[in-house]
Parts: C-alpha cells; sequence; structure tokens
C-alpha cells in the first residue's frame, strides 16, 4: 500500500495531495475567524502565490489520476465525437483519458490565467499528439461560442460558483453544445441530511465555502441547473475509486 500511494515514483501516487495538506492546514486554520466574520478566503479570485499554486496543481493531478479512466468510459459520447471542452481542466488527465478512447477526439482545457502555467507543466507530462490543448480563460465570462463541442466537462469546478453563476453558465453550455452532445458535471455531491459514509461531501461543503465562498450541491440542484438550461438529465454515475464524487450527465436534444 506505501509503494502504490505514498511513493512519487507509484503512477497513482498521492504524495502530491499530501505535500498540498501542508498549504491547506495554513488555510484551515483561519476557520475560526470564517465562523465568526462569514468573509470567505476566495483564493481563486485573491490569488495564490506561484509556489502554492504548483502544490495545488499537482494535487488536483494526484486526486483525479485514479477517477479519470473510469469517466472517460462512463460519459456519454456520440459516434466518432471530435470535440471537447474540459472547463477548468487543470491537469488535463480527464480529457487525456477520453482522447485515448476516442481516437477522433480533440479537447480543449479551459483555466484560469494564473493556473494556466503549471496546468501547462503538468499536461506536457502527458503524450497527446497535440490532441490535448490548454487555453487561458475563464469560464463565466468566456464566449463558449455556438455547436461547437459534442462534450462539455466540468469536473471539481461548480463548487466554486455560486447557483446563479451555475445556472447562467450551463445556459452557454448548452448554446455551446453540439445536438446529442452532452454537459457532464463532476462533483462531491451533498447528500439532503447527514449519513453514515457522507463525511467527504460534508466536510468538502464547509472547505470549500471557506476557502471558494461557494460549497457542495445536491444532486437534484445540478440536474436542475441543466434542465433549466434545456438539457435532459441522464443517470448520474458513483465511483468506488473516489467516494461521495458522481457525475451528472445531461445531453442536448
Amino acid at each position: 500500500m506505501t509503494r502504490t500511494w505514498l511513493l512519487h515514483s507509484s503512477p497513482v501516487s498521492l504524495a502530491d495531495k499530501l505535500c498540498f495538506q501542508l498549504v491547506e492546514c495554513d488555510w484551515t486554520a483561519r476557520l475560526e475567524e470564517f465562523v465568526r466574520t462569514g468573509k470567505a478566503l476566495d483564493l481563486h479570485a485573491s490569488g495564490m502565490t506561484p509556489e502554492q499554486w504548483a502544490r495545488y496543481q499537482d494535487a488536483m493531478r494526484a486526486v483525479s489520476v485514479g477517477v479519470a479512466p473510469a469517466v472517460a468510459k462512463s460519459v456519454p459520447m456520440p459516434e466518432a465525437p471530435t470535440a471537447m471542452l474540459d472547463i477548468g481542466g487543470s491537469h488535463g488527465l480527464f480529457s487525456v483519458a477520453l482522447c485515448r478512447r476516442y481516437p477522433t477526439l480533440r479537447s480543449t482545457v479551459l483555466e484560469l490565467p494564473a493556473a494556466a502555467e503549471e496546468a501547462g507543466r503538468l499536461l506536457a507530462r502527458e503524450e497527446t499528439g497535440g490532441r490535448v490543448t490548454l487555453k487561458a480563460g475563464n469560464a463565466l465570462t468566456d464566449d463558449l461560442g455556438e455547436e461547437r463541442f459534442d462534450l462539455v466537462l466540468m469536473s471539481n469546478v461548480a463548487h466554486h460558483f455560486s447557483d446563479e453563476q451555475n445556472r447562467d453558465l450551463a445556459r452557454r453550455v448548452a448554446v455551446a453544445l453540439r445536438p446529442g452532445g452532452a454537459y457532464v458535471i463532476g462533483e462531491f455531491v451533498r447528500r439532503h441530511r447527514a449519513s453514515a459514509g457522507d463525511g467527504v461531501a460534508a466536510t468538502a461543503g464547509l472547505y470549500f465555502a471557506l476557502t471558494s465562498t461557494s460549497g457542495t450541491w445536491q444532486l437534484e440542484e445540478i440536474q436542475d441547473w441543466q434542465r433549466s438550461a434545456g438539457l435532459v438529465p441522464g443517470r448520474p454515475t458513483r465511483y468506488r475509486v473516489l467516494p461521495n464524487y458522481v457525475t451528472v450527465p445531461a445531453r442536448k436534444p
């Protein structure tokens, strides 16, 4: 178990995530101030140091490396897809896994300018033959185009956005999808009430409220964003390798 999960030499190592927790400990040390004042850190907007961005991106890759191939198998795709948008895709592992599964597919990873440099460093480690490219931008404000993509994937990003922002983004994603295309949202889904085994989503909700001013969402809330955009939600998928993480697909008619 140590060789598999804790050594950097392992392809599924969680070592980078554990190193990043040294940074997270500094952030969560300000939890008392947050509870007292209600003022979140809002780290993505206010900025992290270059070292923190590097550790953050490495950690997100470590968390995703085990689940990305499983997500690639589960998301709905049309026959011979050609274009994908990966919102906040960071390291690009989801795009890489999907492009390896679908030889005709190319993907654009849309990432914040402050994160793009480190994201490019991680993406360069993958052999994609130029089929996965990185674009600096902001999904909340950028023009996503019209009927450009067979798939728009947004994994572990919705918890940084408000309900209004997620709803508006779903509407613009629906415009950017080709008929038959899918909008897939991956999140640590919060249940209606606390129960055994719900610790990941519950603590993540508090953590994201502290660091990003938002938090985790219920499955029904995510599907409501998709329906309000004219999309048709499909069956969500859960993954044993990442507890409480769910991908929520919706197709464009």
